[in-house]
């Protein structure tokens, strides 16, 4: 999935994936959001995420901690 909102007031586009590595005998799959934002002509890449199982339950924490973000002008 993906879309588009706001990061303190500045517009961000975002994606939602799952990933999946293995190593040896351990297979492990993740969900991600990952956020994009342009400003003063740097690009600033936010992500959160954990295990594919837990997401649902986190997916509110971690879009309620990626709303605090602040981005100052120095």
């Amino acid at each position: 999935d993906s879309g588009v909102t706001k990061i303190n007031n500045n517009k961000s586009m975002w994606i939602d994936f799952t990933a999946t590595s293995s190593t040896l005998d351990i297979t492990v799959t993740v969900r991600n959001i990952q956020y994009y934002v342009i400003k003063n002509n740097k690009l600033y890449i936010i992500t959160a995420g954990s295990s594919e199982d837990e997401f649902d339950s986190t997916e509110n924490i971690l879009k309620k901690s990626i709303s605090t973000f602040v981005f100052e002008d120095f």
